[in-house]
């Protein structure tokens, strides 16, 4: 949960370890649907 100050015009998280929590799902979904099915291609993962 993000908010933008109009004063300093920065993100500003209310919740920061939700945040990053957050975060690592996203890149952890990226990384089992778009580079684990090529590292499996090229049998660099066996």
């Amino acid at each position: 949960m993000t908010f933008n100050d109009d004063t300093t015009k920065k993100t500003i998280s209310v919740y920061p370890e939700l945040n990053g929590n957050l975060q690592t799902l996203f890149v952890k979904e990226y990384y089992n649907e778009e580079i684990v099915p090529i590292l499996f291609k090229y049998e660099f993962l066996k």
